[in-house]
């Protein structure tokens, strides 16, 4: 029993020491066995390329430099490009054609160059005809009680001709179209002088060459990136787009309630007379701006440029409220302006005394915005001796080129004809005049 009690107070007098031999021994064990390690992937070889290297001829003797011949590389194929093929007709006369359609048809017709006038006639008929140029030929897309409603004018006649992919397009030194009054026309263009007359609705685009359109029925689109636009007596929502050129647009209404007239142009004139709508926006950023009519209630007129006037000739018992903004420019009017608030180079006011029933936006980055009485410029002054020497002298013809910076088109009593020829005749230089402010 003594020996047990000595054994005990040993161990607890040596715990310590036999816990840190133990640890120690633990450590030993850990330090003895074999480390693990996840074996790292091998690396296998890449494939080997086989490089094509340029071959060297050993020179011969009495050569003087080796001789490299290099291998030419496969040129990579291109895939075909389309061409098609323009049928000419080669006959001593005109190609001419003519189909019988619905009165309310569809035409689309596209050109690559030439003349083109389109008429509207009173028969359910639509004749072609290319002078010097092209064949000419129809495609029915869509018909109703066994007669075409929708047909496209081609540069071919798909009857007869079995070329492989032919042009569609006509081209003539001459293309002229008779088509019914109600028909509707889709005309595409690159290089044309286009005239068009007498139909229901027109969307029309050339990259260069002017556009004539006079009575239009019911709507009006109108695209030229170089030439001028003239519309007239025309009717519906109008839309016009120039790049460079001018826009004309003389007594043109709406078919429809709503309907909007719009006319940009990024440099040339805008000039409008007798424009009926109640919504009218122009724009252009190289160019002066005329309006010559009245301002009808529950208008909204908005008139734009960066560079260039505005003149508008209203009726002198317009109402109306005026926002205009003239950066570099002048403001004035001949109708007296009521709570006029002016800031800077911009102001707010009413014209007229009456009750203001629409509202008119002009803004001009560099020029003058001018309001006059319409007919002012006509009236001849009284009692003053200068006018004496002004009245002997003889009166100028009327020509859209002596128009002077009072904006005004003076009512025109000539033929559409020869409004026509002096617009797209005559130099543009010619009818964009603008004189400095007096």
């Amino acid at each position: 029993m003594n020996r047990l009690k000595i054994i005990l107070n040993s161990i607890n007098s040596n715990g310590k020491a036999i816990a840190f031999f133990l640890a120690a021994l633990y450590c030993l064990s850990f330090q003895s066995a074999p480390a693990q390690q996840t074996p790292l992937p091998e690396k296998k070889p890449l494939p080997k390329t086989k490089t094509t290297s340029p071959t060297i001829v050993t020179p011969k003797p009495g050569t003087t430099a080796p001789t490299v011949i290099t291998p030419n590389p496969r040129p990579l194929p291109t895939p075909p490009r389309e061409t098609k093929r323009v049928v000419v007709n080669e006959g001593y006369t005109a190609a001419e054609k003519a189909i019988q359609t619905e009165s309310k048809v569809t035409i689309n017709l596209c050109v690559i160059e030439g003349s083109v006038r389109i008429n509207g006639w009173d028969r359910d008929e639509v004749r072609a005809y290319v002078g010097a140029g092209s064949q000419v030929g129809f495609k029915i897309v869509q018909e109703r009680n066994k007669k075409p409603v929708w047909v496209s004018v081609l540069g071919f006649d798909p009857k007869t001709n079995k070329e492989v992919k032919p042009e569609d397009c006509l081209s003539g030194s001459d293309i002229e179209l008779d088509v019914p009054r109600n028909a509707t026309i889709n005309l595409e263009s690159g290089e044309s002088q286009i005239k068009i007359e007498s139909v229901a609705r027109v969307a029309v685009k050339t990259l260069s060459g002017g556009i004539y359109l006079n009575d239009i029925a019911y709507g009006i689109e109108a695209t030229t990136y170089e030439g001028d636009l003239m519309v007239e007596k025309s009717s519906g929502r109008i839309t016009l787009n120039n790049t460079s050129g001018n826009i004309i647009a003389l007594d043109a209404a709406p078919s429809d309630v709503g309907d909007i007239f719009k006319a940009k142009t990024n440099s040339g004139r805008i000039t409008l007379k007798g424009i009926e709508h109640r919504v009218i926006e122009t724009g252009t950023i190289s160019g002066s701006t005329t309006f010559d009519g009245e301002l009808l209630s529950g208008g909204q007129y908005t008139f734009t440029t960066q560079n260039g006037s505005i003149v508008l000739a209203v009726p002198p018992d317009s109402a109306c409220k005026i926002t205009a903004w003239f950066g570099f420019g002048a403001f004035n009017s001949e109708i007296p302006l009521v709570n006029t608030l002016k800031k800077e180079q911009s102001l707010t006011a009413q014209l007229g005394s009456g009750e203001a029933t629409c509202n008119v936006n002009l803004k001009t980055g560099s020029g003058v915005i001018r309001i006059r009485k319409q007919g002012s410029e006509n009236r001849a002054p009284e009692n003053k001796e200068k006018d004496k020497s002004d009245k002997e002298k003889p009166a100028k013809p009327v020509s859209l080129k002596l128009i002077d910076d009072s904006c005004l088109i003076p009512a025109l009593t000539v033929d559409l004809n020869f409004i026509f020829d002096v617009v797209f005749t005559q130099p543009r230089d010619a009818m964009q005049i603008d004189k400095k402010p007096q």
